[in-house]
């Protein structure tokens, strides 16, 4: 059983310096992908249950953003703050799992609207919409998600990983969505769009396209 647990706290700009690089560094690029890669298909074959849990903090981003949409079952703290803020921020596509999970968990109508838009949800909305498992009070997020963490362990292993499997069979099918994005948003990042998005950001000023 894996349980991950994250204040949100690792929001973009993140670092800007390691952003200012990516147009220019092309094993830098490669390794950003590599391990987005290597999350996605790392949590999805694994064959034991994932849980994250978010608690309230700052905007789910980055790495900690991946695992919570991409483990078996998501809990988030009702106040969480959760934003794909990858093209709202910097120019870029979903390349690490939003472009495949956000319409696979809550269908494409609000999938396209927050992808684009960049806007905030609360963990109440992300639970209402499917975009989360669960969504508890902070109080009781990390007892929530030890009694789902205690029941799933005493269920049969193998059962479970089969179980796994089948269910995530619609994921292993769409993987070339995953492929396809990752390979945009390397492209993506050596635009002229991008590079005035970060320049934008470290300036602290509106970007200019």
């Amino acid at each position: 059983m894996a349980v991950f647990s994250s204040s949100g706290d690792d929001s973009y700009p993140g670092n800007l310096d390691l952003l200012e690089r990516l147009p220019v560094d092309g094993e830098l690029r490669a390794a950003a992908t590599s391990m987005a890669r290597r999350m996605m298909y790392g949590v999805t074959s694994c064959s034991k249950p994932v849980i994250a849990v978010q608690h309230e903090g700052g905007v789910s981003m980055g790495a900690f953003g991946v695992i919570t949409f991409i483990a078996d079952v998501s809990i988030v703290a009702r106040t969480a703050r959760i934003a794909e803020l990858h093209l709202a921020l910097l120019s870029l596509p979903p390349g690490d799992q939003g472009a495949l999970i956000w319409p696979l968990n809550c269908g494409l109508a609000k999938a396209r609207y927050y992808l684009m838009s960049g806007d905030e949800l609360s963990g109440e909305e992300a639970e209402r919409i499917g975009l989360v498992s669960l969504c508890e009070d902070e109080a009781h997020l990390d007892a929530k998600a030890l009694a789902v963490a205690t029941r799933f362990a005493a269920m049969g292993p193998s059962g479970m990983a089969a179980t796994k499997r089948c269910i995530n069979e619609a994921l292993r099918k769409s993987m070339l969505t995953f492929d396809y994005s990752l390979a945009a948003s390397e492209l993506q990042m050596q635009s002229p769009e991008y590079r005035e998005s970060v320049s934008a950001l470290k300036e602290k000023r509106a970007p200019r396209y």
